[in-house]
């Protein structure tokens, strides 16, 4: 069971920012990795071998709390839709680089078992 993120999918559109080359990829990757780990297969999706990809659309702070989150595209099964929800709501994420601060970013949540 493996829930994930693909990071080249996931990565926020460019701003044209002034900020230092790398600045933008080094904290795409940690985020990257914080989504990786923080994200959760819910027990009862897992139980029916329910998959899908959830798309979730969030905003964050320069503190890197997120501000709001919202559900671009559905996995087709609500468990999983809940629980991509569930892993940015309220979240503290790794923090962007100040010119980031306030972007929007769309985030693919892949939900799929391993056999």
């Amino acid at each position: 069971m493996t829930a994930s993120i693909d990071a080249k999918a996931a990565a926020p559109k460019s701003t044209g920012s002034n900020s230092k080359p790398g600045d933008d990829s080094k904290w795409k990757s940690r985020l990257y990795t914080w989504l990786g780990r923080h994200t959760r297969y819910p027990s009862a999706a897992r139980l029916r071998r329910a998959k899908g990809t959830a798309n979730v659309v969030f905003t964050v702070a320069a503190s890197g709390q997120v501000t709001s989150v919202r559900l671009a595209r559905s996995s087709g099964d609500a468990d999983l839709d809940r629980a991509a929800l569930k892993t940015l709501q309220g979240a503290t994420v790794p923090a962007p680089p100040a010119e980031k601060a306030g972007t929007s970013v769309i985030a693919p949540l892949y939900f799929f078992l391993e056999d």
